[in-house]
């Protein structure tokens, strides 16, 4: 879980740190990679290191195994906690992060009259 939400954290981080916009609320039928003003370089680096390095970071793959080995086992109520949790931990980081990056990015910014 600490995984989960050190990785969570920091795609929300590097999101804001590269789309200070973001999130946005966008139409349903653009699709992700057709996002307006993001240019292409900036959107290839972000898939990159959000989707490719901190992804990796995440370790979903280890969390899949590890509820369905308590599953195999018929800890079922621990292996429905260790999912919720999981993902709840995950959203809270992402949370966490896009929020104090935002706040770090007005801060540095300079003020508007």
């Amino acid at each position: 879980m600490l995984c989960n939400l050190l990785g969570s954290f920091l795609i929300g981080v590097f999101f804001v740190a590269f789309d200070p916009s973001f999130p946005r609320s966008i139409d349903a039928r653009v699709l992700p990679a057709d996002l307006p003003g993001i240019p292409r370089k900036r959107r290839l680096l972000i898939d990159f290191s959000a989707t490719g390095v901190l992804g990796g970071l995440t370790t979903f793959s280890s969390f899949s195994l590890a509820t369905v080995q308590l599953i195999e086992s018929g800890s079922y109520s621990e292996a429905g906690f260790s999912a919720a949790g999981s993902l709840l931990v995950g959203f809270a980081g992402l949370a966490l992060g896009v929020t104090l990056q935002h706040r770090w990015t007005t801060r540095r910014s300079p003020k508007r009259l």
